[in-house]
């Protein structure tokens, strides 16, 4: 089950990466056809500003799994230094608060994405150029998923590890294997 779920999650920021390269082509061509033929493409801003939450949440997944977040590592590396358990009991709070958090996010968002589908609702400029919502809002649920499941597993291992049931890491900011 770990590996379909790590597949998953290194498959989203595999799509994740993609987006970020057609995206930095359409904007290069852009650029381009606007210079050369005075002539852009139509919605790029809206396709840019579209795109940045979809990427971020398709990443955040991996990010987390790899624990890449931004924290306080120096903080965490004095803490483990003197007191090694607590600071396996401050990593599992922090991780429980963090499942919870985007557990909530994506709870929230499938009403929202329900009703974007059904009430068909778009972004963009009607007369100029418009996208869909709910892909994005689709995105960000998906993503505030393998976060909260990530980072549950992630606090079970850190209260693993604090109880003596996992062993205790030489640097507490490593990622966790599973």
């Amino acid at each position: 089950m770990l590996n379909f779920l790590s597949k998953i999650t290194t498959g989203l920021n595999f799509l994740g990466s993609i987006w970020v390269f057609g995206l930095a082509l359409l904007i290069c061509s852009d650029i381009t056809l606007r210079t050369l033929l005075n002539s852009p493409i139509l919605g790029v801003p809206e396709i840019v500003q579209y795109s940045i939450a979809g990427i971020i949440y398709l990443q955040l997944g991996q990010a987390t799994k790899n624990s890449k977040l931004i924290r306080s590592d120096a903080f965490i590396s004095r803490s483990h230094l003197k007191f090694p358990n607590f600071t396996q009991y401050l990593l599992s709070c922090c991780d429980l608060f963090c499942a919870v958090i985007f557990g909530l996010l994506c709870y929230g968002m499938i009403p929202e994405i329900i009703e974007s589908i059904q009430m068909n609702f778009q972004i963009g400029n009607r007369l100029y150029f418009t996208l869909p919502d709910w892909p994005v809002k689709f995105t960000i649920c998906l993503g505030a998923l393998m976060v909260c499941i990530h980072s549950s597993i992630q606090c079970v291992m850190h209260l693993g590890i604090a109880i003596g049931k996992l062993p205790m890491p030489s640097n507490p900011t490593d990622e966790l294997e599973y």
